[in-house]
């Protein structure tokens, strides 16, 4: 017998309930996760008060991180005792156990801890996809503004934009936060000067977006 968070109806956290969940083997593709460390992420709170709605009992969150217990038919990429973590669906990784599609999964290298994977697999895909996979990717030279800088996936992206030879930029308010993104290693801007930069950027996106111009835009 393990054990889960899961819902029953939509709405605050008190819907949440530690319940007894009882798992099968793993089919084939599959493989048993015993969790050593979960992600908390906001999107978590969308399925919990049903903004993006979820079929009903359901577990909750998408990333976690933990070791192989036992693998379906057909995996040969993990073994049993194997570290692992993942930052996608199915629903279900607040639990002591899960049983996870293989081809989702990925190994934790030496060095990387539980906590570590747990906490930064969804973030650093994010950065990875804005600083790689976008249709305008940043190249050397180019400035990069980063909205909410001390986050997760500021943090982490500050590091491969600095070894491109881009500029970071970034927006913040607490000086907490900004102390924060200044050791980390990130260029700090003057928020005046950030400012219209940012409406101007709005502007630009609104643009190609909706194909119509605001203020700033038609001011060029």
């Amino acid at each position: 017998m393990s054990h889960a968070i899961r819902f029953h109806k939509t709405g605050g956290p008190e819907v949440l309930q530690w319940e007894d969940v009882s798992l099968p083997q793993p089919a084939a593709g599959e493989c048993l996760v015993r969790h050593k460390a979960v992600g908390l992420n906001y999107i978590d709170t969308y399925h919990r008060t049903g903004l993006y709605p979820v079929p009903l009992p359901s577990g909750i969150g998408l990333e976690a991180a933990g070791v192989v217990e036992a693998v379906g038919t057909g995996v040969s990429e993990f073994k049993a005792g194997d570290r692992v973590a993942y930052c996608n669906g199915p629903l279900g990784a607040y639990s002591e156990l899960k049983i996870h599609p293989a081809e989702r999964l990925v190994k934790i290298p030496e060095g990387i801890s539980f906590e570590q994977a747990a906490s930064m697999m969804l973030q650093g895909l994010t950065a990875q996809y804005l600083l790689r996979r976008l249709h305008l990717v940043p190249k050397a030279g180019d400035t990069i503004l980063w909205q909410a800088a001390a986050g997760g996936v500021g943090l982490i992206g500050r590091a491969p934009s600095r070894a491109d030879r881009r500029k970071v930029e970034l927006r913040l308010s607490p000086k907490g936060r900004l102390v924060l993104a200044k050791l980390a290693g990130m260029h700090r801007a003057e928020l005046e000067r950030i400012g219209p930069v940012l409406r101007q950027l709005i502007a630009d996106v609104f643009f190609f977006v909706n194909n119509a111009a605001t203020p700033e835009r038609k001011s060029r």
